[in-house]
């Protein structure tokens, strides 16, 4: 299989039919299997209830489910607590960059890559966003990006580091990003 990389070590996971998730498509199809089962009220507390778990929302209401599933948000390390789950609270920045394939018709497989051949401490994942475009969102070390550094300095300094790293270790990319995509997580 033709990899986005000149000199590929392990570990990564290669995903020939991997990509970004298509969250509005997904919305539609959860919402069709669940229906008028949703309940529009904040969580305050999940909590062990026997073989499964209870809900108690802003509004009151404490409901008793076979399984519950916590997702990621701004309350999540609270929430995962109440059932004896350990979630990182300390916040760093990211940035994904999109890059221009220079075949615009190739469609590089999805990846992630956590060997650090290229770097010690730099981690990678990519994919294709749209035709002839394609994403990679890199982890430098978590002092590069740490919460008080603040997000334009996390942002430009990611730039550099996934601009040479583009430029050093990927195949197939023009090494300038033509869009950014910013987040933080945990």
């Amino acid at each position: 299989p033709s990899l986005p990389s000149h000199r590929p070590d392990g570990p990564l996971l290669f995903d020939p039919g991997g990509g970004a998730i298509q969250a509005a498509a997904t919305g539609r199809f959860l919402l069709s299997r669940v229906g008028d089962a949703i309940t529009v009220d904040p969580v305050t507390a999940v909590t062990v209830a026997g073989d499964g778990g209870r809900v108690v929302t802003a509004s009151g209401h404490g409901d008793a489910f076979d399984s519950v599933v916590i997702t990621a948000g701004a309350g999540t390390a609270a929430l995962a607590a109440g059932v004896g789950i350990d979630v990182p609270t300390t916040r760093v920045h990211h940035a994904r960059f999109t890059f221009r394939l220079r075949d615009k018709d190739r469609t590089p497989p999805c990846w992630i890559e956590r060997a650090g051949t290229w770097r010690e401490g730099f981690t990678s994942y990519g994919h294709v966003v749209s035709p002839g475009h394609w994403a990679v969102g890199g982890h430098p070390p978590d002092d590069e990006v740490r919460w008080d550094r603040g997000a334009a300095w996390a942002v430009q300094r990611s730039r550099e580091i996934v601009t040479q790293y583009a430029a050093d270790y990927l195949t197939g990319v023009e090494p300038t990003p033509v869009g950014t995509v910013y987040c933080d997580y945990t």
